[in-house]
């Protein structure tokens, strides 16, 4: 089944979308389909430039409606089109999730208490008519300004949570917003790369968390104008990212339920400092990647770049990979060791392994170069792998962190020390 679920996950990213003939955005190499969350506004050329040159393809930034339409029919472009040619600069290409409601349509409602941006009201999502087509048209707006070839276009962000979706969740009114953004973006673009729900929260019976939204958006007329769904697989704490596989085994049947036949994307996933050790979130960060890889899963994106808020005790303000003065923690400091290494690597397969915990993978890469990665999910007492290549034999342990085994143009009789 395991098989199954990866052949479909990746359907229409082997077979591209039928809106019409595009350059492909997302590849299945390692670092390609990689990317970082960015504060839009406050990333800098020098940020944008150390993240391409540690091996990302992507970053992600939200373009809110109030910040482009300050006043009714009139668009302000300049902070995005100086943003969006930054990124363009660097080599990177964009996750851009369209969203925020807009008080001249909707007004403002209370904040859900005790919520992590600590506000008091918030703008009503978009849910009358009224207000719908001029979200669409807003949407329209911003993706015939900037185009397609670099960018994957997110309608809203996380709209199952109130803190997005204010006053509350409500995927009956999300999904036709969805729908009308998606076919008014597609009638000014028709090849834009248009994605969504980006689900905040993974059903988990668990977790009492409920399929309801998630089933309704697949069986809706919105999912089947997008070229791609998105979730945020996010976990609770320090538990490890390999509890995704559990997720997974839940997310691609309800798509096969609905006969939804297009890539699952991670948009957002992240751990942050509060929760988990700056050495443990290092061992995670490029481990979510490579879990990705495994599934078939295209696009992966960390939260966040930057440390985005001082007070040391806010969860939300502690998931960057470097501290709010861009000081390089563990995290990226591994980052920029491995990833450069597979930023083109593309998953040949994964060798079997009689432990579960230790995970070993097979990449080629360009010019003939086949790569070993490896890691392991015990506590201690880590194997040695061995294997063969041009040149002799040779033994490594494995760790807890993503480490380059090999690297030569044939790699063979690979095995562990124990099971």
């Amino acid at each position: 089944m395991r098989l199954l679920f990866l052949f479909l996950s990746v359907f229409c990213f082997v077979a591209p979308p039928c809106h019409a003939a595009r350059a492909p955005l997302l590849s299945r190499a390692v670092g390609d389909g990689f990317g970082v969350q960015i504060k839009g506004w406050i990333a800098a050329k020098e940020d944008l430039e150390r993240i391409h040159a540690a091996g990302f393809g992507f970053v992600r930034f939200a373009i809110g409606w109030t910040e482009i339409e300050k006043e009714l029919g009139h668009y302000d472009w300049q902070q995005t089109d100086a943003l969006v040619a930054r990124v363009r600069r660097a080599g990177l290409k964009m996750v851009v999730p369209l969203l925020g409601g807009h008080p001249s349509y909707g007004g403002f409602v209370p904040a859900p208490p005790n919520n992590v941006d600590h506000d008091l009201v918030r703008v009503r999502a978009p849910m009358t008519p009224e207000a719908i087509q001029a979200y669409a048209r807003f949407t329209a707006q911003v993706v015939l300004r900037y185009g397609s070839k670099d960018i994957v276009w997110e309608i809203w962000n996380e709209p199952d949570l109130a803190r997005f979706w204010p006053p509350k969740a409500d995927v009956q009114h999300f999904s036709v917003l969805a729908e009308a953004a998606c076919k008014t973006m597609r009638s000014v673009v028709p090849d834009a790369f248009i994605v969504g729900p980006s689900l905040g929260r993974i059903p988990d019976p668990q977790d009492d968390v409920g399929s309801a939204f998630f089933e309704s958006f697949l069986s809706s007329g919105a999912s089947a104008c997008m070229d791609a769904i998105t979730v945020h697989p996010y976990r609770h704490g320090d538990e490890e990212p390999e509890a995704v596989f559990k997720d997974y085994r839940r997310l691609f049947p309800l798509m096969i339920k609905h006969r939804v036949s297009k890539p699952l994307l991670n948009t957002e996933w992240g751990y942050t400092g509060t929760q988990v050790s700056e050495e443990k979130r290092a061992d995670y960060a490029l481990r979510t990647r490579l879990i990705d890889v495994m599934w078939g899963v295209p696009l992966s994106i960390w939260y966040e770049w930057k440390d985005s808020r001082p007070d040391p005790e806010d969860d939300e303000g502690h998931f960057g990979l470097v501290y709010a003065d861009r000081k390089a923690k563990p995290a990226f400091k591994w980052i920029e060791r491995l990833l450069p290494v597979l930023r083109h690597a593309v998953l040949e397969r994964q060798i079997h392994t009689l432990n579960p915990r230790d995970v070993l993978l097979l990449f080629s890469a360009p010019e003939g170069k086949q790569i070993l990665v490896g890691w392991s999910l015990r506590e201690k007492d880590y194997p040695s792998v061995s294997f063969k290549k041009e040149g002799g034999k040779e033994g490594v342990f494995l760790s807890s962190c993503p480490s380059v085994l090999g690297v030569s143009s044939s790699l063979w009789e690979i095995s562990l020390d124990r099971p």
